[in-house]
């Protein structure tokens, strides 16, 4: 018997999942007749099901992310899922063959897809040493890198330059993704 969660998240989310067994090894044995213990025989609660975890879209069957990989007793987590335009999502926790619960930590974290704002740049010439960092760029319409300018893009997503957008002979551009803008 698997369990399945909703939670709502905003536009433009990033979303990590972490499904940690739960558990301990133990003595567990009846008692005797006469109040006493038995010796018992070793428990490990951490290793009763196999679990995994499959974060699935606002219609609750298309799955944006699975994790199902890891040996009994380990966690089982999904990093980075792309909860596009947001809304309500789904969490579901599958049980593995075995016959027997087994209890879990269930870790979400939803993050923007970037704190680092986007850059919209409209019409200049640019004839000097500039770096633009953002999320995303986009050079509008008349943006020219002029014949002294040096001019770096530095985007986590993307970055669009428009038809007009120009580098003039002498000009220096450079246009680069970087995963570690936060």
């Amino acid at each position: 018997d698997g369990d399945f969660l909703s939670f709502t998240a905003a536009p433009g989310t990033l979303l990590d999942v972490t499904l940690s067994p739960v558990g301990a090894t133990y003595l567990s044995g009846s008692q005797n007749m006469g109040g006493s213990c038995s010796a018992g025989t070793s428990f490990n609660s951490l290793t009763q099901n196999n679990l995994g975890v499959e974060v699935l879209a606002s219609d609750g069957s298309t799955v944006l992310a699975m994790s199902d990989s890891n040996p009994i007793g380990a966690a089982e987590s999904v990093t980075d899922v792309d909860l596009g335009s947001g809304g309500t999502f789904f969490v579901n926790v599958i049980p593995g063959f075995e016959n027997a619960a087994q209890l879990y930590e269930l870790s979400l974290n939803v993050q923007p897809l970037c704190t680092t704002p986007n850059q919209n740049l409209s019409a200049q010439t640019v004839n000097t040493f500039l770096t633009v960092t953002g999320c995303s760029i986009t050079a509008g319409s008349g943006y020219v890198v002029g014949g002294s300018g040096n001019v770096t893009f530095s985007a986590k997503t993307f970055i669009a330059l428009t038809n007009d957008f120009s580098v003039l002979t002498g000009g220096t551009f450079t246009a680069e993704m970087d995963p570690s803008i936060p």
